[in-house]
């Protein structure tokens, strides 16, 4: 693992590696939550579009989902078809 010559020089003062899992945790606390909030907005607000190929773009929201689901925060299977039908462009009403 390669960290960066700041994290480097902050955790090298610690002994214990409760003190430096201690003080990532507090470096590092709150990106989580700014990330599943922006994966939740994203999933939320998606929009497909006619110019891109179909196939692509459910696979990219199911990977947000997927990501959203290792962070703990798992959608039921019913909201996720729901918003993808929602997502789907005015091309696809008549379906």
């Amino acid at each position: 693992m390669n960290l960066s010559q700041e994290l480097l020089s902050a955790i090298i003062l610690y002994t214990l590696a409760s003190e430096v899992w201690n003080y990532l945790e507090e470096r590092y606390e709150g990106k989580e939550q700014y990330m599943m909030v922006q994966l939740l907005k994203d999933i939320f607000r998606c929009t497909f579009l006619d110019t891109v190929p179909m196939e692509n773009q459910p696979s990219q929201m199911h990977r947000k989902v997927h990501r959203l689901k290792v962070l703990g925060h798992d959608l039921k299977d019913s909201l996720i078809a729901a918003v993808m039908v929602m997502s789907l462009p005015d091309s696809y009403a008549s379906l």
